[in-house]
């Protein structure tokens, strides 16, 4: 009798380890843990233990791959567990933190069985994977004593193992998977076509050149001739950008000089110049520099006692440099005032026959324009 009892004890203690081995129905489990950790049988086990009498064998295609990893981090122990169909991608992993191997074995057994009864209840169709990254913590370590393998009176098989664990396991049952997101299928939106604003119509569009004309035009001057003379003008341009360049003639009055011994001149003066200049503009307003070119052209008639005789005349050239400031008051209109100093390239003197020199040229002159310009 005592025989009898030995083998049939020892023919219930292999069945059930043969029994903890075996692959769990619908799930392939990978497992990777320390040492001090429980491994992938003890894993495997707890899962058909929850899983009881509902395990059901899946097809090939309908198999799920469960592959956890478990370290240890500062005292603490990490498993991430990731499930895949056997001929599917892979999904992200599932994270779950406690201070004991235990319960993180307990929460992976809690999370495949989940898995595999909602395969069950789909006929073996598992549900995909979810897309996001959940996260849980197990709180409370726990221990799951082994199974017991006590051998039943008789040398029968052993009963079915529980349907429930022998101890409770606290771990959080992952989270529920989400449908994914419905992807919008409206048309991208129409771009805005925004109107210009409208122009001024007091300011004519910018081109890239454009015709001017300066009238009225005031010349004054200091060192051509023996006094201060002034002049009226007209001048004509064309502007290209910042560019500017015009052509000007100007009327000077008839002016007389005499010397202590009363002799003189009276001359009769005639200009005609052409200037360039460059400028930056701010605003309505605008500077810059400029360039002038001029003609001088004078007619004296000699004065004083017993003086007979024709008129001279006489003609040089000066160059000049100055500065424009202009003022825009409305886009088509401006008033400039134009400085300069100008220096001429030959010193002509006016003589009278038996007196002498009257007048000379001197080597500077400086002179003033001031106008209206106007953007034709």
């Amino acid at each position: 009798m005592l025989r009898r009892l030995t083998l049939a004890t020892l023919a219930g203690t292999a069945f059930a380890v043969r029994a903890e081995a075996q692959p769990v129905a619908g799930v392939e489990v990978r497992w990777v843990a320390p040492a001090a950790c429980p491994g992938a049988d003890d894993v495997r086990a707890r899962v058909r233990r929850l899983l009881g009498t509902d395990m059901v064998e899946a097809s090939p295609e309908d198999r799920l791959i469960a592959e956890g990893i478990v370290v240890a981090i500062g005292g603490r122990y990490r498993l991430s567990l990731t499930v895949r169909p056997e001929k599917g991608p892979a999904s992200a992993a599932r994270v779950f933190e406690s201070e004991s191997c235990e319960n993180l074995a307990g929460a992976a057994a809690v999370t495949l069985a989940l898995l595999a009864r909602a395969g069950t209840r789909t006929e073996g169709a598992y549900p995909p994977p979810s897309l996001g990254t959940p996260r849980a913590t197990v709180s409370a370590p726990s221990a799951s004593p082994a199974p017991s393998a006590s051998p039943p009176p008789s040398a029968s098989p052993p009963p079915s193992p529980p349907h429930t664990p022998t101890a409770p396991i606290d771990a959080t049952p992952p989270p529920t998977l989400a449908p994914p997101r419905p992807v919008s299928l409206a048309p991208d939106p129409v771009p805005t076509l925004t109107t210009p604003p409208p122009s001024d119509p007091a300011r004519p569009s910018k081109r890239a050149w454009a015709p001017t004309l300066q009238l009225p035009l005031l010349v004054m001057d200091a060192g051509s001739l023996p006094s201060w003379a002034y002049g009226l003008g007209v001048a004509a341009g064309i502007r290209v950008s910042r560019m500017q360049v015009t052509l000007a003639g100007v009327l000077w009055p008839s002016q007389s000089s005499t010397d202590a011994s009363s002799y003189g001149g009276s001359y009769a003066r005639r200009s005609g110049q052409i200037a360039g200049c460059y400028g930056w503009q701010k605003g309505p307003f605008e500077a810059g520099p400029c360039l002038t070119v001029t003609l001088e052209d004078v007619t004296a008639t000699g004065t004083g006692p017993d003086v007979v005789g024709g008129p001279g005349h006489a003609s040089w050239l000066t160059v000049g440099v100055g500065a424009r400031a202009q003022w825009s008051f409305v886009g088509w209109a401006a008033l400039f005032l134009q400085p300069s100093v100008t220096f001429t390239t030959s010193r002509p003197k006016f003589a009278i026959d038996s007196v002498g020199s009257v007048y000379q040229v001197p080597l500077a002159a400086v002179g003033i324009q001031i106008g209206c310009e106007w953007i034709l």
